[in-house]
């Protein structure tokens, strides 16, 4: 098994689609070896061969990478994937949805995510590729250790069921990054017709409505006003009908 991360220049929070994206380094870990290394001309083909040397490879948030080392030509096609941030939501009976590496690491007693490329480099707006490569590789290695750790803690709480639903929610990663990256076709211009024309008719269905009781102030957007609006008109609807029965009922002839 192998921990793999990577690390990206800045432009738009690291998106693997945004032209401007530049792939920097790479970082693996295994259960006795953890290294950083910067990305170039070799480092597709190199990785490729240690992941093809394996069967298990473990991420954080691993699509993110996924999509980066795919778009550089690094298959996953033959190997396992485990992603320790799916392991942590179903280990949370489905209620963390998105734990960080940090809270992880804290949950399970291992040494955190070194702070300093983030609060000295990358909250500066300094781009990945302008960090002393001494601190980025120290950074990059650490991270690839410490998700290998997260796994090893994980499976130490996990039920064999749970491990085979992270396994199959990590199987679908590959139909997922496939869908991201073929996208969706979108019409700016005809989305914004369609929004047009829905709020015109949000505006005139709270005007009809607002009209039933036009001198009192009705929040729409509030549920607490929906609920006593709701009873209130049922009120005064079932009352107009009884009495309403009550005068037709007084106006038929006697059967005298």
């Amino acid at each position: 098994m192998i921990a793999v991360d990577t690390e990206s220049n800045i432009y738009n929070k690291g998106a693997p689609f945004d032209s401007r994206g530049k792939l920097v380094c790479y970082s693996v870990a295994t259960t006795d070896h953890n290294a950083a290394y910067q990305w170039n001309e070799l480092a597709a083909e190199d990785l490729q061969n240690r992941i093809s040397q394996s069967k298990l490879v473990i991420g954080f948030n691993f699509k993110h990478d996924y999509h980066w080392l795919f778009n550089h030509g690094v298959s996953f096609d033959n190997v396992a994937i485990w992603d320790v941030q799916i392991a942590e939501y179903i280990l949370s009976n489905f209620t963390n949805k998105f734990p960080s590496l940090d809270k992880t690491c804290e949950r399970y007693n291992i040494t955190q995510k070194i702070d300093v490329v983030k609060t000295e480099y990358w909250e500066k707006g300094i781009q990945t590729e302008d960090i002393p490569w001494h601190i980025l590789q120290e950074y990059a290695a650490h991270d690839a250790k410490i998700t290998l750790d997260c796994f090893f803690a994980q499976r130490k709480l996990m039920t064999a069921q749970q491990v085979r639903l992270c396994q199959l929610m990590c199987m679908d990663m590959h139909v997922l990054r496939e869908m991201e990256w073929n996208g969706i076709r979108f019409d700016e211009q005809l989305c914004k017709e369609r929004a047009e024309e829905i709020d015109n008719k949000i505006q005139a269905i709270k005007a009809k409505l607002a009209a039933i009781y036009p001198k009192v102030p009705i929040n729409f957007g509030s549920n607490d006003h929906l609920s006593a609006f709701y009873r209130d008109w049922e009120t005064d609807r079932k009352s107009t009908r009884l009495n309403s029965s009550h005068l037709k009922l007084s106006r038929m002839p006697s059967s005298a």
